[in-house]
């Protein structure tokens, strides 16, 4: 009975132990997938986050977790803040990870990994300590020593590395080979092969780089939000003067730089980090500035749907052509003479057609700046169209009877586009070839002798059209709202006026359509760039 409960007592406390054990770890426990570990700053156009094939749109002030993969698309921008207060930037075409996210605010410590698959991003580090960080690339193991530094992962998985302040260790995958990044506005590249290059400055490089410095460091002339205010600007990067002698020190930030031994092993040393009486570049300060782009979105292919509604007022005019001038045995008059007389045949008619059309379209947009210049086509099934019946007493007869119609049954352009863009919105002018096939009917009845004319035409016609529109772009996505004027010309046709059964008299009638409007409709865009 004694040894019984002993075992119960020890089987006790081994589950006490257990459980206080698992409660103490809950101090610094990892963030679960679906934890927040942050939030979006700023979300310029289309940025994602993927946490096992659930995709979401990321829009500003939304949360970002544990195991998501934030893509950017190449006409966007991100901007992030995790839970310690580290700050990330991310370029446009851009793709990471946030591998890992343990963080004890209490004791300003844990591990925060983070993966970079491609793209320009800033980093800027937060109040957790500075061994907490953990950065790779395709190339590079990061070890951050502060606190702002840039980085870029090239198309062939090599890593470029601009320090702006602090210092940090940078070492292939293996960690076999390591070197410092310890002098401001200095730079190295980890090759693809695992290689560690030799820091120097931008200019004075040798390593073999395809790539601008705009796309690589796109943050050093237009500093995120996250980062408003630049440490060292573009020309003293690139000529190797951020810490020239004498010049006044720019202002710091509170944390901005933790001492600590360098990686091991250090291949190269360029000497201690400069601390925070380092001096820079006697530069004005500048102000935050907008990270969107003159026509950011708008350049390369397109493709669409529209939809819309036209109308029109052409003149229809039907003409009489007596070539024989001959007098009509009936009327005894010139055979034209006596319907023309006695307002049996109007001359003009008002057909107003009207209706819907919708189609596909497809495009491409070159950006000079903030001026986008294109072309597009588009071509759309519609019906827009109108008929008439017209009757009038022919004395001494019964009443005669004339029908016309007009069906507008296809519409196409080809046509140039040329617009200014701001922001997200273009507003743009536009011309160019119209086509389209039209259906046109005309006949005429006359009770006495069974007299008629009659005649259709279907037709393929071309002319011009011209307009205006205007254009909102969200990420990949754009719609847009036009008006058009079209033009396709006349359609002339004749048919011969029979009297007294299949007795033909030498009359002819000419009716004339016109076929021109006006379209207006809306369409949605989605962009391959």
């Amino acid at each position: 009975m004694s040894f019984c409960c002993q075992r119960k007592r020890c089987l006790t406390a081994w589950v006490l132990v257990a459980i206080l054990t698992g409660l103490s770890a809950l101090g610094s426990t990892p963030a679960l997938a679906a934890d927040d570990i942050g939030a979006t700053v700023r979300i310029v156009n289309r940025v994602t986050a993927d946490l096992t094939a659930n995709v979401r749109v990321l829009g500003t002030g939304d949360p970002v977790r544990q195991n998501e993969v934030i893509e950017v698309a190449p006409d966007a921008l991100g901007e992030l803040k995790l839970n310690d207060d580290s700050k990330l930037a991310l370029g446009p075409g851009s793709k990471m990870t946030l591998d890992t996210f343990v963080y004890d605010p209490a004791k300003a410590k844990g591990t925060i990994g983070i993966n970079l698959a491609k793209g320009a991003f800033r980093f800027v580090t937060g109040v957790a300590s500075k061994n907490s960080y953990d950065i790779k690339t395709p190339s590079a193991s990061i070890a951050v020593r502060g606190t702002i530094f840039d980085i870029f992962v090239d198309d062939d998985g090599s890593t470029w590395l601009l320090l702006h302040e602090g210092s940090v260790d940078v070492c292939n995958p293996q960690g076999e080979a390591c070197r410092g990044l310890l002098k401001t506005c200095n730079v190295t590249r980890v090759a693809s092969t695992g290689v560690v290059g030799l820091p120097s400055s931008w200019g004075d490089s040798t390593e073999p780089r395809t790539f601008s410095f705009e796309k690589a460091f796109p943050f050093v002339d237009k500093p995120p939000t996250i980062d408003p205010t630049p440490l060292h600007v573009r020309a003293d990067i690139e000529a190797n003067t951020c810490t020239a002698p004498g010049e006044a020190p720019r202002q710091r930030r509170a944390d901005t730089y933790e001492p600590g031994p360098s990686a091991e092993p250090v291949l190269v040393s360029e000497g201690p980090p400069a601390r925070s009486q380092q001096s820079y570049p006697q530069s004005q300060p500048q102000p935050p500035v907008e990270p969107e782009l003159p026509g950011i979105g708008w350049s390369g292919p397109y493709i669409g749907v529209t939809a819309g509604g036209g109308w029109s007022n052409p003149k229809t005019e039907v003409n009489c052509d007596d070539p024989t001038g001959t007098f009509d045995t009936v009327f005894n008059t010139p055979n034209c003479a006596y319907p023309i007389e006695t307002g049996a045949l109007e001359r003009d008619y008002d057909l107003e057609p009207t209706g819907a059309l919708g189609g596909v379209t497809a495009g491409f947009n070159v950006v000079f700046g903030g001026l986008v210049v294109g072309i597009e086509t588009d071509i759309s099934k519609a019906s827009i169209s109108d008929e008439i019946v017209v009757s009038k007493d022919v004395p001494p007869t019964s009443p005669g009877t004339r029908r016309l119609s007009q069906d507008l049954e296809w519409f196409g352009t080809v046509r140039g586009r040329v617009g200014v863009a701001a922001g997200n919105m273009l507003f743009y002018g536009t011309g160019g070839l119209a086509y389209g096939r039209s259906t046109y009917h005309y006949d005429a009845l006359y009770p006495l002798g069974d007299a008629t004319a009659n005649v259709t035409t279907t037709d393929w016609k071309a002319g011009w059209t011209a307009g205006a529109g205007a254009e909102f772009s969200f990420g990949l996505w754009s719609i847009k709202a036009e008006y058009l004027y079209y033009d396709l010309g006349d359609e002339n046709q004749r048919t011969q006026f029979f009297i007294f059964g299949d007795r033909p008299t030498p009359v002819y009638f000419e009716p004339e359509f016109e076929t021109n409007g006006s379209i207006a409709r809306v369409g949605l865009n989605m962009r391959f760039n």
